[in-house]
């Protein structure tokens, strides 16, 4: 497992907040249940375990789901 900080703005702080009251998480820190969102979104765009050759490149890049606009 890799750690990754992010910063939010105060607003997206509040909505994480919020969200995670709403959907009964409160078992969860912040910190944890952000990463469970982005695990999940990330999931939703990228189904498939990504595979890379030796310089970096995507070979399964088909596998993307490009989020709607």
């Amino acid at each position: 497992m890799e750690k990754i900080e992010i910063l939010l703005s105060e607003v997206d702080t509040d909505r994480l907040y919020a969200v995670k009251k709403l959907l009964g998480h409160e078992d969860l820190s912040g910190s944890q249940f952000a990463g469970e969102l982005l695990a999940d979104k990330l999931y939703e765009m990228f189904p498939g375990r990504p595979d890379f050759d030796e310089n970096g490149n995507i070979l399964n890049e088909h596998e993307f789901i490009r989020p709607e606009s």
